[in-house]
């Protein structure tokens, strides 16, 4: 999403390879970015949402939000012998201020993975997460400061862990010997939503950005993975074709809650060609949206109704 929430940025094969699209938030002008003969993935809007984060076959790439002037942030080095950050990039996202990037690496044959920062202008590619040596992947960085979530992989244990910008100050916040991955920060900053197996398979939860009030949202047999926060404003689709109902902005307490969440039956999904549909929740936060006394986030999350394959298909390490 957009920051201002009024636009949605893809990836789609529709015309052989992927591409980067974009749409208006109700699908309609639907426009095509980027037309290489290769992949491009991940796209990521910048916090001013003037520019596109994206990846292009290992390669950290920003262009402007219309598709032009494309510049590569990064050069990846071959696998089996790339320096730290140098593997080739999966997008994490922006920092606040939107003059930083995060993304990892990752080397199959090396077995690790590092979490990485470059300038948006392709300087100071910087190590933020590299020791101990193990699989330091997906990260996010926070909305709001300089702290990084990410999934760490140590001694086969899929953990949710937090970090400085710097490497400082590293600390698990999920603590569980189940499989906790795929970290994502609400748009105040206060909570992280991720997915977990620790009540058998994977479903939705939310915590604290300390690890605390964890809360499970999703109770699904299939897989529910992926979560995503959309941006905090009035909600105003139409209920009778999407499902999703407007809601009141009243004053919202300082504790958001999850009690009035709708059931997974209550809620419309989008049946995709990959088997994946598409659930959406509204959940309060705190921060109410400009020129408003309340606010509301919602968030969207895939359901995966067959068994995945070793790898997402665009060489993800079937590892991790």
């Amino acid at each position: 999403w957009s920051p201002d929430g009024q636009r949605i940025a893809w990836a789609s094969d529709r015309n052989g390879n992927f591409d980067i699209y974009i749409a208006n938030a109700d699908g309609s002008e639907a426009t095509r970015l980027t037309a290489s003969p290769v992949d491009e993935l991940s796209p990521r809007w910048s916090p001013e949402g003037e520019r596109i984060a994206f990846s292009r076959l290992g390669e950290i790439m920003v262009m402007n939000s219309d598709g032009s002037a494309t510049r590569q942030l990064t050069e990846m080095e071959p696998e089996s012998t790339a320096a730290p950050c140098k593997a080739g990039g999966f997008l994490g996202g922006w920092s606040p201020d939107g003059t930083q990037l995060t993304f990892y690496t990752a080397s199959i044959s090396q077995g690790s993975g590092q979490i990485c920062i470059v300038d948006a202008d392709g300087l100071n590619l910087t190590v933020v997460k590299a020791d101990p040596d193990a699989y330091h992947v997906e990260p996010a960085w926070s909305p709001l400061d300089r702290r990084i979530a990410y999934r760490s992989v140590r001694q086969d244990n899929h953990e949710v862990y937090v970090v400085n910008a710097d490497g400082s100050d590293d600390m698990n916040l999920t603590g569980s010997p189940a499989t906790d991955i795929e970290p994502a920060w609400s748009p105040d900053g206060r909570w992280i939503a991720f997915a977990s197996d620790r009540d058998g398979n994977f479903e939705i939860y939310i915590m604290r950005s300390d690890g605390s009030e964890v809360t499970r949202l999703t109770d699904d047999a299939a897989k529910d993975s992926v979560p995503a926060w959309g941006a905090p404003r009035p909600l105003a689709l139409p209920g009778p074709t999407t499902g999703v109902r407007p809601v009141d902005m009243p004053e919202l307490p300082e504790q958001p809650t999850v009690s009035s969440l709708p059931t997974p039956a209550s809620i419309a999904t989008v049946q995709m060609p990959t088997l994946v549909s598409s659930p959406t929740i509204e959940v309060p936060t705190t921060v109410p949206p400009s020129g408003t006394s309340g606010g509301a986030c919602w968030m969207t999350w895939g359901v995966m109704r067959k068994p995945s394959p070793p790898t997402n298909g665009h060489g993800r390490p079937p590892p991790i």
